[in-house]
């Protein structure tokens, strides 16, 4: 066999290695009261995997609600810090403080429960922070990061959780941090706190094209060729309100009620 055929033989077997990598960097929200400890900033979090290139289909991204309660929030820096570290990426952030009412319409499971009174106090007692995480299989990786619901058994059989370094031994309430249970809890529990915010999956890649083609791109070059032909005085200004005026996912509005005022 010559060299040429020993060469092409090799490439034909040889698969490809495909690298890909995910950047995950944490948010700098700096909030009152923090500790001169937890200042330190955290870097961003380069994660490299590799896949055999194969043609699978990719796993559609979850995401899950984390809790800081009210005695972990000085630890709210260190926690964010693990989060990212964890290739968790942390797509909204809230402050707040929740009044009891409140804390009752979230935990509505444990209702009529002897536990739930001492619940509402404390959920209510303080300031708390929530986080909206995306990741692969995003739920049942923060369950697993944040450990067992109480802290003793978290310190005795996940000692490298959060609530086995930040939990004080014997409590089950007061245990630093929450996790949504499941995909769809963590849907209700997401549009809790953040009505707005979209929780199905993306469209990537081919899927993302199509639909610009069919959906967006039409519409777009309408508008724009329109606008060349009319020259207006500001161009921006009127494809805005041509675009208010034609959208073909929302109802007709009158001219007067679409325009713009300047």
């Amino acid at each position: 066999m010559h060299v040429d055929e020993r060469h092409f033989a090799a490439s034909v077997t040889i698969a490809p290695i495909i690298s890909q990598y995910r950047s995950a960097c944490p948010t700098e929200c700096d909030y009152a009261g923090e500790a001169e400890d937890d200042r330190s900033k955290s870097s961003a979090v380069i994660c490299f995997c590799e896949t055999d290139g194969s043609t699978e289909e990719k796993q559609d991204i979850e995401y899950t609600l984390a809790i800081v309660k009210p005695e972990a929030v000085v630890y709210r820096k260190r926690i964010e810090h693990i989060i990212c570290t964890e290739g968790f990426e942390i797509c909204q952030t809230r402050w707040l403080q929740l009044t009891p009412e409140q804390v009752s319409e979230f935990y509505n499971d444990p209702f009529g429960e002897k536990c739930f009174p001492s619940l509402v106090a404390y959920m209510s007692s303080g300031p708390i922070v929530v986080f909206v995480l995306a990741k692969l299989n995003a739920v049942e990786e923060w369950k697993l990061i944040i450990g067992p619901s109480t802290v003793t058994e978290a310190i005795l059989y996940f000692p490298d959780s959060i609530r086995a370094r930040y939990g004080q031994r014997g409590e089950t309430i007061k245990n630093v941090v929450h996790g949504s249970d499941s995909c769809e809890q963590a849907e209700r529990e997401i549009h809790f706190f953040f009505p707005n915010f979209i929780v199905e999956p993306l469209l990537r890649e081919e899927k993302a094209e199509d639909f610009l083609w069919e959906a967006v791109n039409p519409v777009l070059v309408e508008a724009l060729i329109l606008c060349c032909k009319s020259k207006p005085t500001d161009p921006v200004l009127w494809l805005a309100n041509w675009l208010i005026l034609n959208n073909p996912n929302k109802p007709k509005l009158p001219g007067d009620l679409a325009l713009i005022p300047t």
